[in-house]
Order: C-alpha cells, then structure tokens, then sequence
C-alpha cells in the first residue's frame, strides 16, 4: 500500500489515465453505442471510469480520511487534465451521488448485483432520451468493474513500473513554452499513449513550431543537450531532464533531395498539455520505418492508420501533410483514409 494519501491519490490519477482512454476506445468500437451520442457518452464513461477507481481505492485502504485525502488528491490531478471538458467536470458530482447510492443500498446483496444496477444507470446516461440496451449495460459494469478491481491492484502494488516519466516535468516544460508563444504538441509513444494505443511512452516528445537558439533561450537556465540533423532527420532536438523530455525544433526528414516538414498541428488538450493530431504522426512514423527501415517504426505507422482507418482521419490535418513532397506509397495511404464524419455511426474495431 501506498502510505502517503496525495501520492497514492495521485499515483490512481496515473492509473486512470492510463486506462480510460484505452478502455473508451474498445467501448466505442464493439458496437454498443447507439449512434448519435459519442460526445455525451464520452463524458458519461469519464464519470463512470472516475468513479470505478473511486471504489477501488475505498476496497484497497478502507474509508477513512487517509482515503479521503487520496481521492481530493486524484480528483485534482483529474480537473486539471479536463479543464477543457467543464461538461464532464458537472457530471462528477451528480453521477458520484447516484451510484454511492446504487453501491450502498444493493451491498449487503452481493458484487454481482452493483456491478448490474451500475452498469444499467450509466447505460441510462449514455443513451439518453433512448432507453439502453441490455448490451451496453453489460459492457458498461463489466468494464467499470474491472477497473475498479485494477484500481485497488494498483493501490496496493504502488505501481512500481511507472508506465512514462514524471508527468510534471512534461507540464511545467509545456506550460514553459506556452508562456513563450511556442506552438508545441505531445508526439511519439507520449501521444500513442494519451492516446491509449500504447501502454507505456519511454520519453516525452514535444514538436515544436520554432528554431533550436529559441529554445535553448527559452530553457537557457536548465542543463540541456542540442543534437543537430543528420541521417533521415532534418530537424534540430534539444534534450532536457536527461532525455525525459526532447524537444523537435521544426520536425523535418531528408527524402533523398527533398525535405518533409511534419506540422505541428494540435488536437486537443491532455493534462494541460497539448496533443498532437494523428495524421502527420502516421506520416512520421511511416518515414522511419521505411526510411531507416526499422520494423518498430513501421508497426507503430500501422498502429496509428488503423487507428484512423477505424475512426476517421481530419481532411485539413491530412492535407496539411499530402502538401509535403511525400514518397508516393505514403501519399497513397493517406489518400485512402476515410474522412471524419464519412463513418457509419458505429465502425468496426
């Protein structure tokens, strides 16, 4: 067990990044959802993820006020990481009061039967005006219950293999530049791994829209390692943290006479920090393991347009990268991506 409650609170905060997303994805994929409801059902299963590793500290240490420094603790690491989703952060309340209720009163009758009610009341919510199916309301306990049960593992295992490097390092070197006016974005196994296709990033990479003599200005106070191009690499990196963090000064690749920019194009927010967009990482990706012919690489470039196959690719991201003088096997694969929005309702896994 984890002693000090904020870390324990903190290291469940871990956890549900970890997995939510993950868990989301293989939700949205098996076909339960009813259409039209994506974006309410995201924020119900956010809750509804929250919530199960609520329980899951409750079952590792009891409910006492070590326990409930612990979830204050998680829960601040969690607003922080939704501040761009206030509609998911005035669902928290509501949806905590309702299922405490389901879990107290149905206790004394066994697992089995809270893990039923739960998952049909968030079923409710997901599919609301609609009634839900007896499926999604499966779906729903089974995976809530799991992660309740994986959340009071983690508790009391402490974690002891974190999955990426301090998550504060990344946010105080992106809050660093942001402050600078640098446009910047989470790339490689970080992004996989917010992302929830991978389950462990080794480092954190940030493309950075500026040159090297910027940001080694920016982070002149801070031992730093500058790496100039060379091989398929065009760019400039600067190293901080002894290599937990690299920064990408103008993602570039040589392609025998021409140079391919990577943009930095940003999709959305992760614990404060910006994510990358998907598009040109499958472009990056798909370049190292040809370019470089590394195996690795090329399986996370197949990784990723799977990803976009199932879900849709961004027509402006896609055109952003089909503008660079790509190899034709490249442009040709991303020419075939189906766009956002061109999807039936519920695609395939």
């Amino acid at each position: 067990m984890i002693a000090d409650p904020t870390k324990r609170g903190r290291t469940l905060a871990e956890f549900y990044f970890r997995l939510e997303r993950a868990l989301w994805n293989d939700l949205e994929g098996s076909r339960v959802l009813p259409s039209g409801v994506l974006a309410q059902a995201r924020d119900e299963w956010s809750c509804f993820a929250l919530y199960a590793c609520v329980r899951g500290l409750v079952a590792a240490g009891g409910f006492n006020t070590e326990t409930v420094a612990a979830v204050d603790a998680m829960h601040d690491a969690v607003r922080l990481a939704w501040a761009a989703r206030p509609e998911a952060l005035a669902l928290l309340a509501a949806r905590y009061g309702e299922y405490g209720r389901i879990g107290q009163e149905l206790e004394a009758q066994g697992a089995a039967l809270v893990t039923q009610r739960l998952g049909e009341a968030a079923a409710a919510h997901v599919s609301a005006p609609e009634p839900p199916s007896e499926a999604l309301a499966t779906t729903l306990g089974e995976l809530h219950e799991a992660l309740a049960e994986g959340a009071a593992d983690a508790v009391r295992a402490g974690l002891a293999s974190a999955p990426h490097p301090p998550l504060a390092l990344l946010q105080d070197v992106s809050a660093r530049l942001t402050a600078a006016g640098v446009v910047h974005a989470l790339g490689t196994s970080g992004l996989l791994f917010a992302r929830g296709l991978v389950d462990h990033a080794n480092d954190w990479d940030l493309t950075c829209e500026c040159s090297l003599e910027t940001l080694q200005q920016i982070f002149t106070s801070e031992p730093q390692v500058a790496c100039g191009n060379g091989g398929i690499h065009a760019d400039h990196k600067l190293q901080l943290h002894d290599g937990a963090i690299e920064l990408i000064a103008r993602y570039a690749f040589f392609s025998g006479d021409d140079v391919i920019r990577i943009p930095t194009l940003v999709a959305e927010t992760w614990n404060g920090v910006p994510l990358g967009k998907l598009e040109p990482w499958a472009a990056a990706y798909w370049l190292m393991g040809h370019l470089e012919d590394v195996p690795r690489r090329r399986e996370r470039a197949d990784l990723v347009f799977r990803h976009l196959l199932r879900h849709g690719a961004d027509g402006d991201a896609l055109g952003r990268v089909l503008a660079e003088p790509l190899p034709e096997a490249l442009a040709t694969r991303l020419l075939a991506l189906p766009r956002r929005g061109a999807l039936p309702a519920n695609p395939s896994p």
